[in-house]
């Protein structure tokens, strides 16, 4: 296969929903209807079931899916339900974060950011922490 003849790569980029089991998060990805990509994470203690890891582990996927967006750069990034503070951080990053990687690949700058949100209710948004 020559440089450049390889398949193309179409989005959406979807954030799937993520799973705990004991120490091992698995934080998963598709790119269009067939290509599914999972980060995952070996912790040295057991992840507890609180609000709080829940939080860090949306947090998390949401900013490590940056890197494989990167393949198919720029599509729609289809989420679960974002608190406002959240879809402030995915515009923020897969824009502000991506102004380079856009310049340098001959896309517009700032890289458009289209949100769609995932039409099941699946992983629903956690509730702010209280102040």
């Amino acid at each position: 296969m020559t440089p450049g003849s390889g398949p193309v790569l179409s989005g959406p980029f979807t954030f799937e929903p993520t799973k705990i089991d004991g120490s091992r998060l698995a934080l998963e990805y598709r790119i269009g209807a067939d290509i599914e990509l999972a980060e995952i994470i070996e912790f040295p203690f057991q992840l507890p079931d609180t609000p709080a890891i829940a939080a860090a582990v949306r947090v998390l996927h949401l900013v490590a899916g940056v890197s494989y967006y990167k393949c198919v750069a720029p599509t729609a990034l289809v989420t679960p339900p974002l608190l406002d503070t959240e879809r402030a951080l995915v515009v923020a990053l897969y824009d502000d974060g991506l102004r380079e990687f856009a310049y340098r690949n001959g896309f517009a700058v700032p890289l458009p950011v289209e949100l769609r949100t995932q039409p099941d209710d699946t992983a629903a948004p956690i509730a702010a922490p209280a102040s």
